[in-house]
């Protein structure tokens, strides 16, 4: 199933994980469907960004470092999507284990933006001109 999809889907589920929990008074579960709706449009997203990758590569040159760019802001999201979920269950590991997943996305991301860079400027993947 294409990752556009699966990311609806997980939406689509979170919501009514959320509004189970909303009518049951149950904090935990109303906020991990919010959580759960925080992934899925990441998932989302990250499928729109890779098949956008995918239609430039098959296009023209430049899209060196876009795995890491793509992989390391879903990891940014899903760690802040983490780390909301720990304030509000009151759980401060799961609270700090989301800030490090967003240092670690972020990370990544960079790493892909400094690939993306040097290629450029080794005239090895030059985006052709349009």
């Amino acid at each position: 199933m294409d990752e556009m999809l699966k990311g609806e889907a997980k939406k689509i589920e979170g919501k009514v994980k959320e509004e189970v929990g909303k009518a049951a008074g149950d904090r935990s579960t109303e906020w991990g469907g919010k959580a759960d709706q925080v992934k899925g449009e990441m998932q989302k997203r990250a499928g729109e960004l890779e098949r956008e990758g995918r239609d430039e590569q098959h296009s023209e040159p430049g899209t060196a470092g876009v795995g890491n760019i793509i992989k390391g802001e879903a990891k940014r999201i899903e760690g802040k999507a983490k780390e909301e979920f720990g304030k509000a269950a009151g759980d401060r590991s799961t609270e700090w284990g989301g800030k490090a997943d967003q240092v670690k996305g972020e990370l990544q991301k960079k790493a892909g933006e400094i690939e993306r860079e040097g290629r450029r400027e080794q005239g090895v993947d030059e985006p052709a001109s349009r």
